[in-house]
């Protein structure tokens, strides 16, 4: 079958927003597909191909922007340490937490707070 000439129902497209939004809304939770495909009474096979088609991304990489867009906010909006805002982005060693960060960015969380870049634009989809 030709990937670009699937089609999703508008009701599959409306669940895609509802997960992106509750990955968004809760990123400090250990999640798995099967366990958003529970949530969400959507079968993983289907959630994936339709996530990507209307995100332009794997699930598990737009988990990993949004936790890094909220980690992003709080190293300059709080004074929380590393290990604390890893924590509350659903890390819970601040190393790997550290590693992700750098892969999304292209900074450390220190480099980051010392001088904070503007990398929003490819991670708009994480909006």
């Amino acid at each position: 079958m030709d990937k670009e000439n699937i089609r999703f129902t508008r009701r599959q497209v409306l669940l895609i927003r509802q997960i992106a939004g509750y990955l968004d809304a809760h990123p400090e939770e250990q999640l798995t597909l099967e366990k958003l495909s529970q949530l969400f009474s959507m079968p993983v096979s289907t959630m994936k191909r339709c996530f990507c088609a209307v995100y332009g991304m794997p699930v598990c990489a737009y988990l990993r922007r949004s936790r890094m867009k909220k980690a992003a906010k709080l190293l300059l909006e709080t004074d929380g340490t590393v290990l604390d805002i890893a924590g509350q982005v659903g890390y819970d060693n601040a190393s790997k937490f550290a590693a992700a960060f750098r892969a999304v960015t292209g900074l450390s969380p220190s480099e980051y707070r010392r001088q904070p870049l503007d990398w929003e634009e490819g991670a708009q989809a994480a909006d």
